[in-house]
């Protein structure tokens, strides 16, 4: 075999290797009964929902919440989060990445 066949034969495999590792770092799974706050470049860039997401790779990190067993204080106890607690911190994050 020819040393530009290894060349070659070593190029290619680099290529499909860094190919292989942006993806899998694309791709992202969020459990179900949570939802995760995605940041890219430390902004908050969106709200990911259960199941298999899209992100962008290297430059994101996400930040779980878990809407079953979440709870805040009161005067008078403990409450759960309402059930429509997703769709305020969604319209937040819409708002918050409308101002910027």
């Amino acid at each position: 075999m020819a040393p530009s066949l290894f060349v070659t034969l070593g190029v290619l495999l680099l290529v499909l290797s860094t190919v292989a590792v942006t993806v899998r770092s694309s791709l992202h799974t969020v459990r179900e009964g949570t939802i995760e706050i995605l940041f890219v470049f430390g902004e908050v860039e969106a709200i990911l929902e259960p199941g298999l997401n899209l992100v962008p790779p290297f430059v994101s990190s996400s930040y779980p919440i878990d809407l079953r067993t979440m709870q805040y204080e009161t005067p008078e106890g403990s409450e759960p989060i309402p059930p429509n607690y997703h769709d305020e911190v969604e319209d937040a994050a819409a708002g918050h990445m409308i101002a910027e």
